[in-house]
């Protein structure tokens, strides 16, 4: 199945409904990625939590093949190392990753990861790119940065073994069941 959207197409099509871009939606990109709906409300919530300094965590779902991905879920980065303008995932952060994966998403995958810029923009720093090239280098893996700041927001994925912004991603419902979000406090679930 490919995975180039257009609003008109429905849920039957894709299995997924009500999609709405977030981005600028151009010409088709070389990757789509759709995150749920409910996921997305979280991770945002969860990203305007802090806005002195980066916080983030893994993106859990599916590949769809090379040209798609679904995000079905999100853990925080716990116990990791949060500074104004940088957050290092710590052992202890992988651990718990880990454990919140064989607990609540059996089944599913790391497909990525998320990350804030509280006032700096939608970017990856050289820093960045060195966690995605050595924690998040399989070819379906993508990295969301979200400026709560500045209320921008942006996706990264591989391409030609490089890493490239696409101009936008999906977000929308879903015809399966979706576990709870694990973004540490209650605040942060929908």
């Amino acid at each position: 199945m490919r995975f180039g959207f257009k609003k008109s197409q429905t849920a039957f099509q894709t299995g997924w409904k009500n999609l709405v871009a977030i981005g600028k939606e151009g010409s088709r990109q070389h990757f789509q990625v759709l995150i749920q709906k409910e996921v997305n409300l979280a991770i945002e919530k969860y990203c305007h939590s802090e806005l002195k300094k980066e916080v983030g965590g893994v993106l859990v779902g599916r590949e769809k093949g090379n040209e798609a991905i679904e995000i079905l879920g999100a853990v925080e980065a716990k116990y990791a190392e949060h500074q104004a303008a940088s957050l290092t995932f710590t052992h202890q952060s992988w651990d718990y990753i880990h454990q919140v994966m064989e607990s609540k998403y059996s089944g599913l995958k790391i497909v990525g990861w998320f990350h804030t810029h509280p006032g700096y923009g939608i970017f990856l720093s050289s820093y960045d790119i060195f966690i995605h090239e050595n924690f998040f280098s399989l070819p379906y893996q993508v990295a969301l940065v979200i400026d709560p700041c500045q209320e921008q927001r942006g996706i990264f994925a591989w391409k030609n073994k490089k890493i490239e912004k696409l101009s936008h991603y999906w977000t929308g419902g879903t015809t399966e069941k979706v576990e709870p979000i694990e973004l540490d406090a209650e605040e942060f679930k929908v």
